[in-house]
């Protein structure tokens, strides 16, 4: 069941990516909480839909135990080759464009923390061309590593990015809370609807 939950939870990480790539966007303070919104709304249809499919292709018991429920459901529906094969190939596409995803939002946040003075600034520094190459590479190198340390077992890769995830919900919310705190008079052109609830229930 908690496998279940984690991978589900995994599936919705990458929403985070919008607000750390917030510099390059028009007017962010009304376009990034639309976006947020809007992306998880489109796409949670989309994993319902899939999942109510594939519910009723297969089994769910067989489905639980299989390592591409989706390819195995697409089986039973059809035997064209070429549709398997496409369903299989745009998986890897997916899970390269997820990895995409996590190095970008990952050298943003080294990248913005370096400016900051947080962590060391030599991640701060940007090439020629504009691109901050010191944060890409480190964020990089450290997915591969957890990639080759966890010889690709997605279940535990989920689970790693899980906790670290959570980890920067639980800041995030202690954040909000302090910032409301301290800062009252600050100007917020979007506010956290059902504020304090929503940040100690999340």
């Amino acid at each position: 069941m908690f496998s279940g939950a984690a991978l589900i939870f995994f599936a919705f990480i990458g929403f985070n990516t919008i607000t750390m790539v917030a510099e390059e966007v028009k007017d962010p303070e009304k376009n990034v909480p639309k976006s947020l919104i809007f992306a998880f709304l489109i796409c949670t249809i989309l994993y319902i839909g899939v999942a109510a499919v594939e519910v009723g292709l297969v089994d769910w018991k067989v489905i639980g135990t299989s390592d591409a429920p989706l390819e195995l459901a697409l089986g039973v529906a059809t035997s064209n080759i070429f549709l398997l094969k496409f369903v299989s190939i745009s998986a890897l596409f997916a899970t390269a464009s997820a990895t995409m995803a996590a190095i970008l939002g990952g050298s943003r946040a080294v990248f913005s923390m370096a400016r900051q003075r947080v962590i060391p600034g030599i991640l701060a520094r940007i090439s020629k061309n504009g691109v901050p190459t010191n944060a890409v590479s480190i964020n990089g190198v450290a997915i591969a590593l957890i990639i080759i340390a966890t010889n690709g077992d997605l279940q535990l890769i989920a689970s790693i990015f899980n906790f670290g995830t959570l980890m920067t919900f639980f800041f995030i919310n202690m954040s909000l809370l302090q910032l409301r705190k301290k800062m009252p008079e600050a100007i917020r052109n979007f506010k956290v609807p059902l504020y304090p609830i929503t940040p100690i229930l999340v």
